[in-house]
């Protein structure tokens, strides 16, 4: 007789997600490394059509920044490598995907608290941070 098939666990309560996207986007909240959508969609522009004028002094540094400090490769948005600190590129994230790469990763990690979370996220991805990976910490109820 086989043994019985456990249920998977979701140690984060169904409100937890909406919760934690209030606290990223409310208006004292600053994540200067998180790409905001707008930009993100302003550099796939720039990227996609290289020829593409800016129409203001915004969006001329924003060209700028995008073909100094990014890339796209198969239609992902990469941070350049910064040396010595990053030697890889970096997958720049975004409030969209932040949730899923947050909580598949503590959870892989075995609930790993803040610092093991964020170093491990902070070689792939572009716009995590410490802050972010304590709140996914602290709101695990596991």
């Amino acid at each position: 007789m086989a043994p019985p098939e456990l249920e998977p666990v979701n140690p984060f309560p169904p409100n937890v997600h909406a919760a934690f996207r209030s606290y990223i986007s409310s208006d004292g909240y600053i994540n200067r490394d998180r790409v905001s959508h707008d930009k993100y969609v302003l550099y796939q522009v720039y990227f996609d059509a290289p020829d593409t004028k800016a129409n203001n002094q915004i969006e001329s540094r924003a060209k700028h920044e995008a073909f100094t400090n990014f890339e796209v490769e198969d239609g992902v948005l990469y941070r350049q490598r910064k040396l010595p600190k990053h030697p890889e590129r970096r997958i720049v994230i975004t409030g969209n995907d932040v949730w899923s790469v947050y909580t598949s990763t503590h959870l892989r990690l075995g609930h790993a608290g803040r610092d093991a979370m964020f170093y491990e996220l902070e070689k792939k991805y572009y716009g995590v941070s410490r802050a972010e990976c304590q709140w996914v910490k602290d709101h695990c109820c596991i």
